[in-house]
């Protein structure tokens, strides 16, 4: 994805909007999967609470990548949690 940062607050939230995609190793804002995903947001925010770490992600998807965009974010977030508990 190409995207531009649109809210960045280190250690609490951080939102990105895409405006295209890398093809071929170049920049894509014309070619038509670049067109379905322009203007969709990604945002990530953590929050801390007793100690606790709380991650949460709001991202902007169309239909046809519910089903890949949810087996992907188990394998990561599942990643994220083994690699911070893992530094404690």
């Amino acid at each position: 994805m190409v995207s531009k940062i649109t809210v960045h607050r280190p250690a609490e939230v951080i939102s990105f909007e895409h405006q295209g995609i890398l093809k071929g190793g170049k920049e894509d804002f014309e070619d038509e999967e670049a067109q379905k995903w322009m203007g969709f947001t990604e945002t990530y925010r953590v929050k801390e609470t007793n100690g606790k770490s709380r991650l949460s992600i709001e991202q902007d998807i169309t239909e046809e990548y519910m089903d890949q965009f949810k087996k992907m974010w188990k394998e990561a977030l599942d990643k994220v949690k083994e690699i911070s508990e893992s530094r404690n």
